[in-house]
């Protein structure tokens, strides 16, 4: 059997639908949340109908700052930190681009430049002191 190269190029365009907030403020390095109007559960990346209760949740802005939680480096030498924003009640995933950080330090969201198409990989965090501060 003989076989053939065949490339296939696809374009797509993604419509960011009722996450729009969110990517918007990513965009603009502000921290948009969702929070349930019954329980009061707040999250950053935002959830738009309660874990817990199934309330449509509602657009909240939270002031951009947090807490790592944990560290990870990838071989690439690209740092992850898990992040307990300030005022959420889950935690976000998201690149750091200062060097040395730990847990317990201080960050703030930032707007990377990416070279992604995909707006998720515009939040990143920037240090602003640590926990023992």
């Amino acid at each position: 059997m003989n076989y053939f190269s065949l490339r296939v190029v696809l374009d797509y365009n993604y419509s960011l639908g009722d996450l729009q907030p969110y990517f918007d403020g990513l965009e603009n390095g502000v921290a948009i949340a969702t929070r349930c109007p019954t329980c009061k559960r707040t999250c950053f990346p935002p959830r738009l109908i309660c874990e817990r209760d199934g309330s449509k949740t509602s657009w909240y802005q939270l002031d951009g700052t947090g807490t790592i939680v944990a560290l990870t480096e990838q071989a690439s030498g690209e740092m992850f930190a898990l992040v307990k924003m300030d005022g959420a009640d889950n935690r976000v995933l998201a690149r750091v681009e200062t060097a040395g950080l730990k847990e317990d330090d201080r960050v703030e969201i930032m707007v990377r430049q990416s070279s992604s198409e995909h707006p998720a990989n515009l939040i990143g965090f920037k240090t602003i002191g640590n926990g023992s501060d």
